[in-house]
């Protein structure tokens, strides 16, 4: 299984990174936050063809190693292109072996924090937890 990273909107400041990973569900675009919406670089990842984003997606070592591949390459790439920010904003729809993956390619001293987002019980994202290695 492979996955695929995507930047689906260009954003109005460098410092401001948003991730959203649809792996065991999908987060539509229009349910982001107005202030996410309204400036920040969002960046998508997902599962390529024929697999569909489902709730036991990964079920394999090698699933999950790819997707691990894939959360480096998008670190990687935020670095890149945005320098050293302080944190992305993370918006996951993913299962239990993803999240710990997610936490698990943070690099101390090196990475940009994951400022996590959750769905409350209005629908609306809020701010959950803040993760540095």
């Amino acid at each position: 299984m492979t996955f695929d990273v995507t930047r689906v909107r260009a954003g109005d400041s460098q410092q401001s990174v948003a991730l959203v990973v649809n792996l065991s569900g999908s987060i539509p675009l229009e349910d982001l936050p107005e202030r996410i919406l309204a400036g920040h670089h969002i960046y998508q990842i997902t599962v390529n063809p024929p697999a569909d984003s489902e709730p036991t997606l990964i079920s394999s070592a090698a699933d999950l190693a790819s997707f691990e591949g894939i959360m480096r390459k998008f670190l990687a790439s935020v670095e890149a292109d945005h320098g050293r920010i302080d944190a992305i904003d993370l918006f996951p729809a993913v299962g239990v072996s993803a999240a710990v993956t997610i936490g698990q390619v943070l690099m101390p001293h090196v990475s940009s924090a994951w400022n996590i987002h959750d769905r409350g019980d209005d629908e609306g994202f809020f701010h959950a937890l803040r993760v540095k290695r």
